[in-house]
């Protein structure tokens, strides 16, 4: 595991992310569809729509390795949405650039970026229509691909005994955390080598939340992952750990070197 990071930042509110994922495909993205999708921003300055004129990046330098799992923590206002925001184009870019594979994402239309990359959201939204439509709105997969992932998630039982695939989505009683398993399924059948998590698991249950992270270290192994943690046990396991304060890092590294030193990430992780 490789990390080079520089950054300077304003502080900038917590931002939510909440997309509709589309999941069809484009030949102007086949990098994200290479090997090895390696993520880099390069020397990067932007700002978010919310925060006016301030930069929320300032010359910000950072470098993950294809298939790794990151997750990023501060308190709220500390900045950690922004690396999801910066991937789906989601902040002004004023200087620097973003590369994926090598390629600018500067160079790559919106919609396009946001379609090819997962973002999972804090609460899920479900289109009109049927279960179908929403979990494999393009039919690309088969009713038993469709099972396996509802059922790997734990929720196949719920939407079959009320009526299956199609029934409307929003007659099926779902509860919270199962709408974030839900969400989780889609992942799973998205097959897209970047997935974002926005606090997934900050309005679920513990019991929800253990099955969620294993999903994510099970079925989404080799993808390269980017975590926005409520929760720090839910990134114990993960790669390498970004701190966050007031829009800087103060810290990054693996949680056991973190854990080994008396470092910020320790301190909260006792606090939890």
């Amino acid at each position: 595991m490789t990390l080079a990071i520089q950054l300077e930042a304003t502080s900038a509110g917590a931002l939510g992310v909440s997309l509709v994922n589309i999941l069809s495909f484009s030949r102007d993205l086949n990098y994200l569809t290479s090997s090895e999708p390696g993520l880099i921003w390069k020397r990067l300055s932007e700002r978010s729509p919310e925060s006016g004129l301030d930069s929320v990046l300032r010359n910000a330098s950072l470098v993950i390795p294809s298939g790794s799992k990151v997750g990023t923590y501060g308190r709220t206002g500390s900045g950690k949405s922004t690396f999801l925001l910066t991937l789906l184009r989601m902040a002004e870019i004023e200087d620097g650039d973003v590369l994926v594979d090598g390629v600018s994402l500067l160079t790559i239309a919106r919609n396009i970026v946001r379609q090819r990359i997962f973002t999972m959201p804090q609460e899920l939204i479900l289109l009109p229509g049927t279960i179908r439509y929403n979990v494999d709105p393009f039919s690309k997969h088969p009713d038993e691909v469709i099972l396996s992932a509802l059922t790997e998630v734990g929720i196949w039982d719920t939407i079959s005994a009320h009526g299956g695939l199609e029934s409307p989505a929003e007659k099926i009683p779902l509860s919270r955390g199962q709408q974030q398993l839900f969400c989780l399924a889609c992942a799973i059948l998205s097959k897209s080598r970047l997935v974002l998590l926005d606090e997934i698991t900050s309005n679920v249950d513990a019991a929800t939340e253990a099955r969620m992270m294993d999903v994510v270290n099970r079925k989404l192994s080799g993808r390269t992952i980017l975590a926005v943690a409520h929760h720090l046990r839910t990134i114990r396991d993960f790669d390498l750990i970004i701190v966050l304060d007031q829009g800087k890092i103060i810290e990054s590294g693996s949680p056991d070197r973190l854990l080994q030193q008396p470092s910020t990430f320790r301190a909260m992780w006792e606090l939890q």
